[in-house]
């Protein structure tokens, strides 16, 4: 996969992380809480920034 893909494919499963969580009504430190993670963690994989 090339590197713009990789940052496509990042960044759309980011945007549906992003809107599940929404969806769910929980906020990213809600959302942290439950996976055992930070929030700085889940903002990054929001942003498509860390690899899931």
């Amino acid at each position: 996969m090339t590197e713009n893909g990789k940052d496509l494919t990042s960044a759309v499963l980011g945007n549906r992380i992003r809107q599940a969580r929404k969806d769910a009504g929980l906020s990213q430190v809600r959302l942290a809480q439950l996976l055992n993670t930070t929030q700085s963690a889940i903002s990054l994989y929001e942003a498509g920034q860390r690899a899931v």
